[in-house]
């Protein structure tokens, strides 16, 4: 298919929305802050990512294709290294399916590997004991029961998963440092609630370099 423009008189929020919902992946530009800061998501994108009901990926104003592969050695096509890590954020108390499923499938079509970063709260106590020990092996089980039948859809992608304790809007940004793709998702919510793009994914639009890709769910 070949690729085609059209300019239409509607507000840009109404216009992306609708575009989104025919769309497979609707693509959003965003500007960058100056630094190593992440995304300046502007009141469009955050609008739009907000009442998206399929995938969406935002993408910095100064990313290049080189930007998501690893460095190369000298004189070798600084397009040809291997691609960075594909992140992955997930709940395993919630359906995520879309999520999981967007972000392998991300990774296979590199050849990347994907890093699942799963963050849980020991209920109660905050300091070292056998509570948070208990927690954390809870959480182990519930992530490798999550990416079972992941695992046996997508054999040649390599997972490395991040159990730990803290924020996701915390631990998402730093496990995404070096990421050639974060993916996210956004639980869609019952219209009496309005639409949010929930905190996790407003952090993470503000705080991340790489491209974040922002997958709604029930």
């Amino acid at each position: 298919m070949s690729p085609s423009s059209e300019q239409i008189a509607r507000p840009p929020v109404d216009a992306l929305v609708t575009a989104g919902a025919e769309a497979e992946l609707l693509v959003l530009g965003s500007k960058a802050f100056t630094g190593v800061g992440g995304f300046l998501a502007g009141s469009v994108a955050l609008a739009t990512v907000a009442h998206l009901i399929r995938p969406a990926v935002l993408v910095r104003a100064d990313e290049t294709a080189e930007s998501e592969r690893e460095p190369v050695e000298a004189g070798a096509a600084p397009d040809r290294g291997p691609y960075r890590e594909v992140v992955v954020g997930v709940d395993a108390d919630h359906r995520c399916e879309k999520v999981l499923a967007f972000a392998y499938e991300s990774a296979a079509l590199r050849s990347a590997p994907m890093r699942l970063v799963y963050a849980w709260r020991p209920p109660g106590a905050l300091g070292p004991g056998a509570e948070d020990l208990i927690g954390q092996e809870g959480a182990a089980q519930a992530v490798a029961s999550l990416l079972r039948p992941w695992g046996e859809k997508y054999p040649t992608v390599e997972v490395r998963v991040q159990v730990e304790n803290g924020r996701p809007a915390d631990l998402l940004p730093h496990a995404a440092r070096d990421a050639c793709l974060l993916v996210v998702g956004r639980r869609i919510r019952p219209a009496r609630l309005g639409t949010h793009t929930g905190p996790v994914t407003h952090a993470v639009l503000h705080r991340v370099r790489c491209p974040v890709s922002v997958v709604p769910h029930e």
